[in-house]
């Protein structure tokens, strides 16, 4: 490799490159190792939306009599209320109270979901992004895994998701089964679906399914530890994705990480990825997955 080359790229390994930039250097020195930067997809209530998790879809009417009441109940509960992590948690305690979780979805309709008072964690979070969306606040999807962890000394989270644990014999663990073995790795843990919330230069997460929501030091650090993004992608030409893509959450922007190889280049105009697709009632639907960018450069 060139002097003059090698120093351009060591001299971009501790940045952030757009696409473009990621380009002008593939075509330099070839094949590039970095970790792609995705934004996680922004909530954006429409009449039919994706699920990702068993390629279905959610039916959701947002001009429903049901579905405008459950939304105006909420409003009026937060109306006044300024502090916007009080609206989050707000939000958090009425989910738990008026959706209890079942496993597996009984119907996809959002507003007989409303109306049985009962919803896995995929309409939950639904829910959850669509309420705080209407309050105010920007909101994303984030789709991953769980670790099922003891939160016996987290008082906030045990006060929090009582609605959660109430039938359950298994209290003291973050979901409603038993810790049996405690250390399975990250592939065998609960396929799981919570939301990020963008807020005063953080992101704050929630799990309208536990009630555990990132507004404590305690409850962060089981985000932190128990918590791995991981939306499925299409793949484009030319990005290899090199790991299975169970990444940490990033707590200071709306976005998660693959590890890939960069062989030629890649979109620039829109910056989007393809993202999985579900067939719809009227045809595919699919998240615009935007790529932020590309960090930790090497060969």
């Amino acid at each position: 490799m060139p002097l003059e080359s090698n120093r351009e790229f060591e001299s971009k390994k501790s940045t952030r490159l757009s696409p473009h930039e990621m380009n002008v250097l593939v075509e330099v020195q070839g094949e590039i190792n970095a970790d792609l930067v995705i934004q996680l997809p922004e909530f954006k209530p429409a009449p039919i939306m994706a699920n990702y998790h068993d390629y279905s879809y959610y039916v959701f009417e947002k001009d429903l009599p049901e579905t405008k009441k459950f939304k105006d109940t909420f409003l009026r509960s937060v109306r006044g209320i300024e502090d916007k992590k009080l609206i989050i948690e707000e939000a958090v305690r009425y989910i738990l109270n008026e959706i209890s979780w079942v496993g597996t979805e009984v119907t996809k309709n959002i507003g007989d979901i409303i109306t049985s008072g009962r919803g896995s964690c995929t309409s939950k979070s639904l829910l959850m992004a669509y309420l705080l969306s209407e309050a105010g606040l920007r909101t994303y999807k984030v789709i991953g895994y769980a670790k099922n962890v003891s939160i016996e000394d987290c008082k906030a989270l045990q006060s929090r998701n009582m609605a959660y644990k109430r039938s359950s014999h298994y209290q003291n663990n973050l979901f409603n089964l038993p810790l049996d073995p405690a250390d399975k790795p990250i592939e065998e843990d609960v396929g799981h679906e919570w939301v990020a919330i963008e807020l005063d230069g953080e992101v704050v997460y929630v799990d309208p399914t536990t009630g555990l929501l990132s507004v404590t030091a305690e409850e962060s650090e089981i985000f932190r530890s128990a918590y791995k993004t991981s939306f499925p992608l299409g793949g484009i030409d030319n990005i290899e994705e090199k790991y299975a893509p169970y990444q940490d959450l990033d707590f200071k922007e709306p976005v998660f990480r693959m590890k890939v190889k960069v062989s030629g280049p890649v979109p620039e105009n829109q910056h989007s990825l393809q993202s999985v697709s579900v067939e719809g009632p009227n045809g595919d639907l699919h998240d615009e997955l935007i790529i932020n960018g590309f960090e930790n450069i090497r060969k």
